[in-house]
C-alpha cells in the first residue's frame, strides 16, 4: 500500500489474499497512508520511512518487507542510507498510531500477537 498504487476503487485478482479482506481495510489503509505522507522527503520514500520507523523500536533487530520487483528491492536496500526519522516525526507517528489515525474501526484480529514479557527490559 505504501507505494500509492491503490485507490478506493482497486479490486484485487481472484487469487490475491487481499481480495478476502473487508473493503474498509483498503479504504482505511489508504487514509492512514495519506496521513503519513509527511515522512516522505526527496531523499526518503515512504517505504524507507516505514523501515526506519520499525527499526527505531529497540526490540526490532531486522525488517523483512514484502518485495515485489527490482525497483522495490533497490528502494528498501537503500533505506539504511536515508535520513533517520527525527524525534518529532517519531512522536507524530506514535500519536497517529495511538489514535488509530482518527479512524473508527474495530481492531484487526490477528492469528497471534506478541507482547513483551513483564519485567524484561528492552
Amino acid at each position: 500500500m505504501l507505494e500509492g498504487r491503490y485507490t478506493a476503487e482497486t479490486t484485487f485478482p481472484k487469487h490475491d489474499h487481499r481480495r478476502h479482506r473487508p473493503r474498509e481495510w483498503l479504504i482505511n489503509g489508504i487514509e492512514k497512508i495519506a496521513q503519513l505522507r509527511f515522512l516522505e522527503r526527496p531523499d526518503r520514500t515512504l517505504g524507507q520511512a516505514a523501515i526506519a520507523w520499525l527499526l527505531a523500536e529497540p526490540r526490532v533487530m531486522t525488517v523483512l518487507p514484502n518485495i515485489y520487483d527490482r525497483e522495490q528491492l533497490a528502494e528498501f536496500a537503500a533505506a539504511s542510507e536515508t535520513p533517520m526519522l527525527t524525534t518529532d516525526e517519531l512522536a507524530r507517528v506514535e500519536s497517529l498510531y495511538a489514535t488509530n489515525f482518527g479512524i473508527d474501526e474495530p481492531p484487526m484480529a490477528f492469528k497471534g500477537t506478541m507482547t513483551a514479557p513483564t519485567g524484561v527490559g528492552a
